[in-house]
């Protein structure tokens, strides 16, 4: 600052500013521990280049170099005060790290090509640069780190990167052709079939609750990791696919007979209310039905109830152990 013989302070000469410097530390509470620059301060890149090229001014306080470019305006100028304000880039986009998690900070509006990065993690860092760093996995290389994406089991690593036992043929996808593998004359409605991963659900045979373990929609279309490895039926251990024991009695669900598998399919659709709909059991006493698992809802007679039952998407679509048709 300037003064003039009576001690006035003269601040029209343009090299000072009279707004909050915005320090990191709130002085206004009287906090003066931290006088680095916060971003948005007045004081990045407002001051005299010509000054700070004197041998003893060309490092700030805390020795870092004293002109650099902190608002991204792509001219380097140094910044009022004893601290250079030092812009967290991780990803050199020119853009500080802050501002390219929200754009509507304060003193982000000055990088015109802002845009949100995501931060799935939310540890205040973009997600492309805890990858680049080392500091977060991404097995599948979708650009979102493994903690954050699907992980059924809990065991850190990304569902995509992980072999899935609907994925019968090892190609990293659940869909037709593991289908096509299971029922394979060479292995369907066997005990020993050619392929023993065609037993997906580990039953001791191959059949339709194979295929329905397959498309389940919670594992159809499914990208998975390498199987190479796999060569026996092994059990899958997430929630997410059919092996689940919602009863709670020890068994899982693939494996025991579900009530509204009226026709045995291994699967509840639209096979099992044409069974019901059968002349031999619509509108039966269930012991005069020709098929008695065709009351369903067991009120007693086979008829609508029976259907909408069925029709609960609670049942829709569920696959079944193996069910006794008489």
């Amino acid at each position: 600052m300037a003064s003039d013989p009576a001690n006035i302070i003269d601040l029209s000469n343009g090299s000072n500013i009279d707004v909050n410097p915005n320090f990191v530390s709130p002085t206004s509470t009287g906090d003066y521990s931290n006088l680095r620059l916060a971003l948005g301060s007045a004081c990045i890149d407002s001051g005299d280049n010509t000054y700070s090229n004197d041998a003893e001014l060309t490092l700030d306080l805390a020795g870092n170099d004293r002109i650099i470019d902190g608002n991204g305006d792509g001219v380097p100028t140094v910044d009022m005060g004893a601290y250079e304000y030092l812009m967290s880039d991780c990803n050199g986009n020119g853009i500080p790290d802050t501002c390219d998690l929200d754009c509507t900070l304060s003193g982000c509006s000055t990088f015109t090509t802002c845009s949100e990065l995501p931060d799935c993690n939310l540890n205040g860092v973009p997600d492309e640069c805890d990858i680049s760093a080392g500091e977060s996995n991404d097995c599948n290389r979708d650009g979102i780190p493994d903690e954050c994406g699907e992980d059924c089991n809990g065991n850190g690593i990304d569902d995509t990167c992980e072999c899935h036992p609907a994925d019968v043929n090892n190609d990293g996808y659940i869909n037709g052709l593991d289908m096509g593998v299971i029922t394979n004359p060479s292995n369907w409605s066997t005990a020993d079939p050619a392929n023993p991963l065609a037993d997906v659900n580990c039953d001791g045979i191959v059949n339709g609750i194979d295929i329905g373990v397959i498309t389940n929609p919670a594992n159809w279309g499914k990208r998975t990791g390498p199987c190479e490895s796999r060569t026996e039926c092994w059990p899958d251990t997430c929630s997410m696919s059919v092996w689940e024991d919602s009863d709670g009695n020890g068994i899982v669900d693939a494996f025991e007979c579900h009530f509204a598998d009226v026709d045995c399919s291994g699967t509840v659709g639209a096979g099992d209310i044409l069974v019901i709909q059968n002349s031999a059991n619509w509108g039966m006493p269930v012991d005069s039905a020709a098929n008695p698992r065709a009351d369903v809802d067991g009120s007693g007679v086979v008829g609508a109830g029976d259907i909408l039952t069925i029709q609960n998407t609670a049942n829709w679509g569920a696959t079944s152990g193996p069910c006794i048709c008489e």
